[in-house]
């Protein structure tokens, strides 16, 4: 396939369908720095290389990114709620984990590379100070709106500063204008300003959302960019370009109405033929996409799994807080099975006695044990299947921190 090469310091950004479609993603192009090029053709390089030899593009354990929101606000009605936030994260792991309800509206010509990604979020729950937080940092403005620059993203140019990206992955929730959203393709250099910024009345799926974007779909999309994915190819002359073999390609653009399958055009003459589904489309309204390909799922979870994102997975701050990973306390402690249907018995490694405590994603206490010896057989079969965390303290007072996996 072409290769593209993504300017560093421009953005790919999510129209209203009333703006031009022309140059929609700049980004999408060649650079004219040399040098920029050559960093971004290694950092494919490096990509590729580790698809290949992981050919199930998927990890064996299940990829958990912690997430700030910073809600930069002028108004009261931009000062959006907790549960507003929190019902975007919840999007978030239904759309990459493939539990959205709307899977259903898959074509049968398209379920066999719809994937799960393996990639979840969690709202961060220490900051990086150390101290408890829910993930939500409020900052009001004197801006009466951002427009699709970086000024949000600095306390300078009122907006808020962003947490540390190799612990944190930032979102920005505010007033912008023109775009929906816009993100930052990832590239071999951590970036101070990686993260995406999202207009506050598209995000999420309570609140002050406004149809037809108020699924939060947009944020699904713009995430998609910042773990290297294109808009699947528009191309009259039907060559493919995005850099994923199951995203066919298009010869002309689709509008944001909803579409009945099999859709036809020039590239694609037969069924299954465009896949108009998929949520890094450019022009689709929430209630018409569904879906991620292996392909696609392929390339995120390489950028997860090599530098400089890949320190997104191992830290530390999805642990409930304050908690603190005791690397060498791995070994005190055994869960299984993992993922479970929701019944799964923790193994105390020796005479081991420990306090352990259940959150889900977003903090809450879901279960809580005073004294453990041994083995303790934990049952959350009437949870929500999902992320939780072990908390472990030990009387040695040793912490550990362990990610489990309901799928029931």
């Amino acid at each position: 396939m072409k290769k593209y090469f993504l300017l560093f310091s421009i953005s790919c950004v999510c129209f209203l369908p009333a703006i031009s479609q022309t140059g929609f993603c700049p980004v999408e192009g060649n650079t004219n720095n040399a040098a920029e090029a050559a960093s971004r053709e290694n950092y494919e390089a490096a990509l590729q290389n580790w698809m290949q030899q992981n050919s199930s593009g998927i990890t064996a354990t299940t990829i958990t990114i912690p997430v700030v929101v910073h809600v930069v606000w002028k108004t009261a009605t931009q000062n959006i709620t907790d549960q507003q936030v929190f019902s975007q994260i919840d999007v978030l792991n239904e759309d990459y984990g493939r539990n959205n309800a709307d899977t259903i509206n898959t074509p049968s010509g398209f379920q066999p590379v719809a994937a799960n990604t393996g990639i979840q979020f969690c709202m961060a729950q220490v900051d990086p100070n150390g101290n408890p937080t829910n993930g939500i940092d409020r900052v009001q403005t004197g801006a009466n709106s951002f427009s699709g620059n970086n000024d949000v993203k600095f306390s300078s140019s009122n907006g808020a500063d962003a947490w540390d990206p190799s612990r944190y992955f930032n979102i920005w929730v505010c007033n912008l204008v023109g775009p929906l959203g816009t993100s930052e393709f990832p590239t071999s250099v951590l970036s101070q300003t990686f993260g995406v910024v999202i207009r506050y009345n598209v995000f999420g799926r309570v609140g002050t959302v406004s149809a037809p974007y108020d699924n939060g779909r947009c944020c699904t999309h713009e995430i998609g960019h910042c773990l290297n994915l294109l808009h699947p190819t528009i191309s009259s002359s039907c060559i493919d370009a995005d850099q994923v073999a199951d995203t066919p390609v298009s010869s002309s653009q689709l509008n944001n109405s909803c579409q009945t399958y099999p859709l036809l055009d020039a590239c694609n003459p037969t069924a299954p033929g465009v896949m108009y589904m998929n949520y890094m489309n450019a022009y689709s309204d929430d209630d018409c996409v569904n879906m991620f390909t292996a392909g696609q799922a392929a390339r995120m979870n390489a950028v997860l799994n090599i530098a400089p994102y890949n320190s997104l997975d191992t830290s530390t701050a999805c642990g409930p807080l304050g908690i603190i990973r005791h690397e060498s306390g791995a070994e005190l402690i055994y869960v299984s099975p993992n993922p479970s249907q929701g019944i799964f018995t923790l193994n105390m490694n020796g005479n081991n006695t420990a306090k352990i405590t259940v959150y889900d994603i977003i903090g809450n206490v879901i279960a809580e044990y005073s004294t453990v010896t041994g083995t303790l057989q934990v049952d959350l079969s009437a949870e929500s299947k999902g992320i939780y965390f072990l908390q472990v303290i030990t009387k040695e007072n040793v912490l550990i921190n362990k990610k489990i996996i309901l799928s029931n």
